[in-house]
C-alpha cells in the first residue's frame, strides 16, 4: 500500500498539489493528524488506509470519504487478524462499500481475491495488472536492464505509453500500473 501511495503521489504531483500521509500513517491518528494539514494550497489528498480487524476501514472512510479507492491486493498476510480470507477481503471491501456515490474504484486484479472484490463491485471501476490481458491498464512486454526497468502501459486496448523505472521487480510495474 505504501509503495502504491508514493508512485501515485509523485505521479499526480507533475500536475497537481498533493497531500499523502507520510510513511505508513494509516491509522486513524496518523489519517487525522495528516489531514488537519490540508488546506486550500492543496488539489488532492492521498489516505493509505490500515486494517487491523473488522470494521477499520469503514472507520477511515468516515474520516476521509473518498471518491477513488485503490485496492492493491488480497492475500494471507493478515490472517493472524482477520482469521480467514473472508474476513480479509470484506473488511478490504470496506473501502468500496464507502466511497461517494461517483465513487471510482481501482483492483489490482492479478490475484482471484482481488477479482472477485473487482466483480462485486457496482461502480465505476477498472482493472489493473500483469496476467490478465483483459484488464483496463496493463504492463506489456516488461524488461529488466542495468538502469531498472522499461514496459508498455496499455489503457483500454489503445493507448500505450512506454514508461521507465528504476524499481525493480514486476510487483513494481503491477504498483505503477494502478
Amino acid at each position: 500500500k505504501t509503495s502504491v501511495k508514493e508512485i501515485l503521489k509523485t505521479i499526480l504531483s507533475q500536475k497537481y498539489r498533493i497531500l499523502a500521509t507520510p510513511e505508513s500513517y494509516n491509522t486513524p491518528l496518523g489519517i487525522a493528524l495528516t489531514a488537519k494539514q490540508l488546506d486550500s494550497t492543496h488539489d488532492i489528498f492521498i489516505a493509505e488506509m490500515g486494517a487491523r480487524s473488522k470494521g477499520d476501514i469503514a472507520e477511515l472512510t468516515k474520516l476521509v470519504k473518498p471518491k477513488y479507492g485503490v485496492l492493491t491486493g488480497v492475500n494471507t498476510q493478515h490472517l493472524e487478524s482477520f482469521g480467514n480470507i473472508e474476513n480479509t477481503k470484506n473488511t478490504k471491501y470496506e473501502l468500496f462499500e464507502n466511497l461517494s456515490k461517483d465513487g471510482v474504484g481501482f483492483f489490482s486484479t492479478d490475484n482471484d481475491n482481488s477479482r472477485e472484490l473487482f466483480e462485486r463491485f457496482d461502480g465505476e471501476k477498472y482493472s489493473t495488472g500483469l496476467k490478465d490481458q483483459d484488464n483496463f491498464v496493463t504492463a506489456v512486454d516488461v524488461k529488466t536492464d542495468q538502469r531498472g526497468m522499461s514496459f508498455t502501459l496499455v489503457f483500454g486496448g489503445e493507448k500505450s505509453v512506454k514508461c521507465y523505472t528504476v524499481l525493480l521487480g514486476k510487483h513494481s510495474v503491477r504498483n505503477i500500473c494502478l
